[in-house]
């Protein structure tokens, strides 16, 4: 997975341990996260979360 920077750019990967997609989509949305996250297995685009708070997890 790629945080994304404040400026649009990536602004660190993650490597994500899941065994499946639904697993690894699962993970990621839980994921507190200032700018975003995009989702790659490898070279193959998996999804895209928008900016979450981790105080407020419901609001962007």
């Amino acid at each position: 997975m790629f945080r994304i920077g404040h400026d649009g750019t990536v602004g660190k990967a993650d490597i994500l341990d899941a065994d499946t997609d639904d697993e690894a989509k699962a993970m990621a949305a839980m994921l507190p996260n200032g700018h975003g996250i995009d989702l790659w297995e490898r070279a193959r685009y998996l999804a895209s979360y928008p900016p979450k708070s981790a105080l407020y997890p419901g609001r962007e």
